[in-house]
Order: structure tokens, then C-alpha cells, then sequence
């Protein structure tokens, strides 16, 4: 996960590490007997900040010094890109069937999607995320089945 994340901050995005799925098959923010004061059960599992500051992915960096604490830390900790202006990174998540639709009919009029990295995510293999450069800045929104990651965005990146 390490090595990911380094390859990620490389690049110009910033990450920073999320809570991951335990050995026990519940996120690592669950209670146990060494967290006994931790949330009850996740409604997020394995796609939240395991830094706390005042906003989600606030204290995301592309600092190798402090990506690698982080992971020394926590090897497993999944891994967390803030989107936007900031990493000039904008993801069109599209997490059903119907998302998938709808985004090639918006950009079919227009040519179609244009070639660009594109993972999928962990919503039951229909899921996607679209990576596209951006530099101005690009809010985030969701409707009908995509979810647009620009600024104050985040996504969970693979291979989480």
C-alpha cells in the first residue's frame, strides 16, 4: 500500500490513509477490545480518514516523509486521494449500471468519454471511477448515479 501511495503523491495527487476492512471483516475504526470508546458500527467501511482534522482529506499530502509515517503506522491502511484543484484530479464515480449509462449518454453527443485512466470500485463490480486532469476549479456533486469528484472530493483509490 506503501509504495501506492508514494506512486500517487508522485504524481501530484495527495493522499493520505483511510480506515481499512480488519482481518475480522469490519473496518479498523469498529470498537475492540484495545478501541473500546470507537464508533458503533461503520456506515462508511473502509473509505473514512484515519487522520482527524476539521474536513475529510484536509491533511492529505504528497510529503514522502509523511506519507510513509503514516503508513509505517498503519500498513494496511487503505489509501485516500483528495480531488480537486489542489491534486488536479477530478473523478466521475459512477457506482450502478444506471451511472455507467448515463455518463456514455452525456458524452456520446460529444464524441464520447476521451481516453483516460479508469478503476473500478468495490460497488459490487459496476462500479467505476473516470481519473481526468483538471486545473480550474471543479465542485463536487452527485445525481441519478454519478458522483463528481472535484474540489473538497475524495475517493478511495485502488488497490484498496
Amino acid at each position: 500500500m506503501l509504495d501506492h501511495a508514494l506512486a500517487y503523491a508522485r504524481a501530484g495527487w495527495r493522499v493520505q490513509p483511510l480506515h481499512n476492512i480488519g482481518p475480522d471483516g469490519f473496518c479498523t475504526c469498529r470498537p475492540t477490545k484495545n478501541r473500546p470508546k470507537a464508533g458503533k458500527e461503520c456506515p462508511s467501511p473502509g473509505k473514512h480518514p484515519r487522520i482527524k482534522t476539521g474536513r475529510a482529506f484536509e491533511a492529505a499530502t504528497t510529503d514522502e516523509a509523511q506519507i510513509r509515517q503514516w503508513w509505517g503506522k498503519w500498513p494496511q491502511a487503505n489509501i485516500g486521494i483528495a480531488t480537486g484543484q489542489k491534486s488536479r484530479l477530478c473523478v466521475v464515480d459512477a457506482d450502478s449500471a444506471e451511472g455507467v449509462k448515463l455518463l456514455h449518454a452525456i458524452a456520446e453527443p460529444h464524441g464520447g468519454l476521451p481516453e483516460t485512466l479508469i478503476s473500478r470500485t468495490g460497488r459490487d463490480g459496476i462500479g467505476f471511477h473516470w481519473w481526468f486532469a483538471c486545473e480550474a476549479p471543479s465542485p463536487s456533486n452527485s445525481g441519478q448515479g454519478l458522483d463528481i469528484r472535484g474540489d473538497g472530493g475524495n475517493l478511495v483509490a485502488p488497490p484498496s
